[in-house]
């Protein structure tokens, strides 16, 4: 694009969080509770295509409190997953959740998604409640949970 309307226009979205908290930074005066989402295209890393990358259907969602309600966030994991017959902990078809090491996201309140299919293990997503220092870079003044799922997996397979 050569003359882009905003500077958001002028990069790659590899992920869909930054966006929906820019979003969030821009609305902190709403009343409480917050709910926003997003089911876009992001590109990811793929040394398999011709030009090393792809794009990818992800979906992110955020809820912001008085208090970080991952139980919201973790119920609409569940939903989802049941909506695509992925059922908890079932080697066949189904997904658990392991620890995360995802800056992103506060330490002990993190899990990647984890989609299995006959036994073997795919990395689909992440949720948790996000990381304090993240919270107050984008000047928000409430707690926040968040997942980032990808979707793309799931049209895939």
């Amino acid at each position: 694009m050569s003359n882009p309307a905003t500077k958001e226009f002028e990069i790659v979205r590899t992920n869909l969080l930054a966006g929906i908290l820019k979003t969030l930074e821009s609305n902190k005066d709403e009343s409480l509770p917050l709910k926003v989402f997003e089911l876009s295209d992001v590109v990811m890393l793929d040394p398999n295509c011709e030009v090393g990358a792809k794009n990818s259907k992800e979906l992110c969602a955020l809820y912001c409190d008085s208090g970080s309600r991952f139980e919201m966030i973790h119920g609409l994991l569940n939903r989802l997953m049941n909506s695509l017959n992925y059922p908890w902990k079932d080697n066949t078809r189904g997904y658990i959740l392991k620890p995360s090491n995802n800056p992103t996201f506060l330490e002990g309140r993190r899990g990647d998604i984890i989609a299995l299919i006959q036994g073997k293990e795919h990395v689909v997503g992440t949720l948790g409640v996000l990381h304090p220092e993240v919270i107050h870079n984008f000047g928000l003044l409430c707690a926040c949970s968040a997942i980032c799922l990808n979707i793309q997996f799931f049209i895939d397979n």
